[in-house]
């Protein structure tokens, strides 16, 4: 095998190995989203609304809700 062609094959290997399954990535998109959702609520509650603008914000309350549940 040339030098080059093993490159090739150990990064096809490499990539093959990293590639997530779909039950990995919706778990990492779940992480994410919990992360922009606690990061939004600070955000929202450094500003010190009241409590009832933040629920007339819409599809955004219903982000804080479910982060509190």
């Amino acid at each position: 095998m040339t030098p080059s062609t093993r490159n090739a094959t150990k990064h096809t290997k490499a990539r093959t190995r990293r590639r997530l399954t779909a039950q990995e990535r919706l778990a990492r998109d779940c992480r994410q989203a919990q992360h922009a959702t606690e990061a939004l609520q600070q955000a929202l509650d450094d500003l010190g609304l009241p409590e009832d603008l933040v629920t007339e914000i819409g599809p955004v309350t219903t982000l804080i809700l479910v982060a509190n549940s």
